[in-house]
């Protein structure tokens, strides 16, 4: 009989699966937005990309995937270095006002290759959704 002692407090299997089990290059991205500027019709943020991981990584996605919403960031692919974190700037404009004002939570689309590869979403930080549903106001107003 095997006893689980001192695990942490995960949501079910798949988490521990998620953070027990698969080596630390697939725990990607590690990401935190900070918005570094914002006019009438854009707001840019940098997004750090962390590789915890052994091997190097190579980002051939990172875009928006929030209807009405869409990012311009630096070309695909590039590399992150294990180990290390770089920051992206990403700007936001909005394409299409009745699908941003639905205001789906904005995601990032990110995919990764290498000896692993993957593709994910991750959600934004509170900070940066605050600016990005300022952005949508500024930009479409009470539009439908």
């Amino acid at each position: 009989m095997v006893e689980a002692g001192g695990l942490p407090e995960f949501g079910g299997v798949g988490d521990v699966w998620r953070h027990a089990c698969r080596p630390p290059e697939l725990v990607f991205p590690e990401l935190a937005a900070t918005v570094t500027s914002s006019d009438a019709g854009t707001l840019t943020t940098d997004i750090r990309l962390a590789n915890p991981g052994t091997e190097s990584l190579e980002v051939i996605a990172l875009e928006a995937e929030t209807p009405g919403l869409a990012t311009a960031g630096p070309e695909v692919p590039f590399e992150v270095p294990p180990g290390e974190s770089l920051s992206v700037p990403l700007t936001w404009t909005v394409t299409n006002c009745r699908l941003a004002l639905q205001w789906l939570e904005p995601q990032l689309l990110y995919a990764y290759a290498g000896e692993s590869s993957a593709r994910g979403h991750h959600p934004l930080d509170s900070a940066a959704q605050a600016e990005l549903v300022l952005l949508v106001d500024r930009v479409c107003g009470g539009s439908p």
